[in-house]
């Protein structure tokens, strides 16, 4: 929204799903189109800040992480529904009774009764069906298929394209105390900061523009608990820097610590 003199007063979030960019040859990305139920509302490319992952396929849209991870979250929601399916069939596996001998017509009959009144039964006792016969299974059961080693595997795969280090998750199977402030910390550097800056470098060029070529928008992630480490790294850093000859505004510059240029 702009005020009277043209800077903008207020961001709106636009529900991705109802914005499409209408390419142009011309100026790259003509307008956005943004499906409101009944109508679809033409907004100006000049009024919308667009912040993407890139897809290298599509330049006018991006490609979130979710996407990328599609594949492997289908995976795992499938690994869900197949042992849901295998616990209310008893964890019974799939397969055939093999008789080592023929069978009459009025055995076969008899046999087949029996095995789908024991089967649809509430009960879990064993089964009865006589002598001389095999039970083949036709599926792997949930040890088989190391049900458990494959959602482990699937859930790292979620974290790792979210970078996210799995103590975050409430995933501590070999976690102590001291990765987990590590984990913590990786999460913040490698994770949120990495996508703060992305963030940061489209508002800065799309947003911050508008009032000045002076003007930086910057985040302030000072009272961040797990970075408080980093940043006495960065005072001792500070500290070495002046001790060299370096400016506080070089310095500040150099290890982006925050101070206004005043604090010089």
């Amino acid at each position: 929204m702009d005020s009277k003199g043209g800077l903008p007063v207020e961001l709106f979030p636009l529900n991705p799903d109802k914005v499409s960019p209408v390419p142009d040859q011309a100026t790259f990305i003509s307008h956005y189109e943004y499906n409101i139920g009944d109508r679809i509302e033409r907004l100006e490319a000049k009024d919308i800040i667009h912040d993407m992952f890139t897809d290298p396929a599509n330049p006018y849209w991006g490609m979130s992480p979710l996407q990328v991870a599609a594949m492997i979250v289908d995976t795992d929601v499938e690994a869900i529904k197949w042992n849901k399916v295998t616990m209310q069939n008893r964890a019974i596996t799939e397969g055939v009774f093999a008789f080592k001998h023929d069978l009459t017509g009025a055995q076969y009959k008899e046999a087949k009764e029996h095995v789908r009144e024991q089967y649809s039964a509430k009960g879990c006792g064993p089964w009865v069906l006589g002598n001389e016969v095999e039970y083949i299974p036709m599926s792997l059961s949930p040890t088989e298929m190391d049900f458990i080693e494959s959602r482990k595997m699937t859930r790292e795969d979620i974290c790792s394209i979210f970078q996210v280090p799995l103590p975050m998750v409430g995933i501590y199977d070999k976690a102590t105390l001291s990765n987990i402030e590590t984990a913590r910390k990786i999460f913040w550097l490698d994770g949120i900061i990495s996508y703060l800056k992305n963030v940061l470098d489209t508002l800065n060029k799309s947003l911050a523009k508008e009032f000045g070529d002076n003007v930086e928008i910057k985040a302030d992630t000072s009272i961040v608990k797990a970075l408080q480490e980093n940043l006495n790294e960065k005072v001792d850093a500070a500290y070495k820097f002046k001790q060299m000859g370096w400016s506080l505004e070089e310095i500040n510059e150099r290890l982006d610590l925050g101070f206004s240029k005043s604090k010089g």
